[in-house]
């Protein structure tokens, strides 16, 4: 029951087009935004199926995290955002 309320979840989020989101600014305020008023850095991404570039950005010191998708039209928006995130960097192969 818990995959299905999250993955409804996750589809309701992604409906919408990452322009008509309210959280919205140039992918340059956004990005002074979260380095330094937050700390935070990229530690992932990856394009959705509308070409939307879609970052996780965590403080590995204070936990915060956010999620951004940027649009072709270079606005960047604030997907969801909170507190007690962490990144483990993948190992590299031997």
């Amino acid at each position: 029951m818990l995959k299905f309320a999250y993955a409804t979840a996750l589809a309701v989020l992604f409906a919408f087009p990452v322009a008509a989101a309210p959280n919205c600014a140039s992918v340059a305020q956004v990005i002074e935004l979260l380095t330094l008023g937050y700390g935070e850095s990229p530690v992932a991404q990856g394009l959705d199926e509308r070409g939307a570039l879609i970052q996780m950005w965590v403080n590995p010191e204070t936990g915060s995290w956010t999620v951004t998708g940027t649009g072709p039209s270079g606005t960047s928006c604030v997907l969801a955002q909170g507190e007690g995130g962490s990144y483990k960097a993948p190992e590299p192969n031997a």
